[in-house]
């Protein structure tokens, strides 16, 4: 397992809790893990490294603002606003860099189907890769509904989950969910709060919403679970906002987000019913969730936890 912060990048035996090796970092980065590699992503760099921390190769990307990996077809592409780079995975060598084509200036958050990819924000675009470029297929306009999170496909469907840029109160969030043929819009559901990343499992989509705006993130949210046309299945109002949910084994996972309110919590994912959950006393503000196997891994403040599921 790895975890990065804003000053390190740790490797965790994820059986055990044992540190493996850790390096050095400074300021904002995210790491991935893609075919036996470690990326590791700042603002302006991405160092690509094996399971043991050797770096293998490092590329520049100060022309990819907060730039997110992909993995396609055996490549790797960096995008970011409207640029995109595709790089040989074992040399670092960018293959293709260029501009896309479109008005809308963030690619920030794409998606595959393992046969198209899809980004935007304001507007909603559907590529396919042809030679290692990126062949726009279909576009659709999402104003004024933003992105806000990843987005996730499942059986055709790709769900996306947005906000409003001109309320501010009732119905300002949106989840919709779109044919990954043409982006038509097939259903929505609108929030009084903000929807971010969805997790789709089996059919159904599951999304927490939250209060985003600066003077009370974090105050109020939902957890709801979605029938793929739209239809809700079950909802629970919590203390305060919840982070994404994560899903295994009929078991949805969540907890705080931006707050120290909320609980850390399981559901039946299929029934709604709640599991179990860890008081807000015992957790140190909002976490960041994964599962990997029988094994749920939180992290909150400046740890690292392990649950077995």
């Amino acid at each position: 397992m790895f975890a990065r912060t804003r000053a390190e990048l740790v490797a965790i035996d994820k059986e055990t809790g044992q540190e493996h090796w850790r390096k050095q970092r400074d300021g904002w980065g995210y790491v991935s893990y893609i075919e036996g590699r470690v990326y590791d992503v700042s603002r302006d760099t991405v160092i690509a490294l094996d399971g043991d921390g050797a770096e293998q190769w490092s590329i520049s990307i100060k022309k990819f603002h907060h730039a997110r990996l992909i993995e396609h077809e055996g490549w790797v592409y960096v995008l970011a606003r409207n640029r995109f780079a595709c790089v040989h995975a074992d040399s670092g060598e960018i293959l293709v860099e260029t501009a896309l084509d479109d008005d809308d200036m963030s690619h920030y958050f794409p998606v595959t189907d393992g046969h198209r990819i899809f980004a935007g924000d304001s507007k909603l675009f559907g590529y396919e890769v042809v030679d290692n470029r990126f062949e726009k297929r279909w576009e659709s306009q999402m104003a004024p509904h933003r992105l806000y999170g990843f987005m996730a496909t499942d059986n055709g469907l790709l769900f996306r989950a947005g906000f409003n840029t001109l309320v501010s109160d009732a119905a300002r969030g949106r989840l919709s969910i779109h044919d990954v043929e043409d982006g038509s819009l097939r259903a929505e559901q609108t929030f009084e709060t903000v929807p971010r990343s969805p997790a789709v499992v089996d059919g159904i989509v599951f999304v927490s919403t939250s209060t985003v705006s600066s003077d009370n993130i974090g105050d109020d949210g939902k957890l709801v679970a979605l029938s793929s046309e739209g239809e809700l299945l079950w909802e629970y109002t919590p203390e305060a906002s919840l982070q994404p949910p994560v899903v295994a084994n009929d078991t949805l996972y969540t907890g705080p987000f931006a707050n120290r309110e909320a609980p850390l919590i399981a559901f039946d994912a299929t029934s709604g019913e709640e599991l179990w959950r860890e008081d807000p006393d015992t957790l140190q503000g909002s976490v960041e969730l994964a599962i990997a196997g029988d094994m749920l891994y939180v992290a909150d403040g400046t740890r690292v936890r392990a649950l077995r599921t």
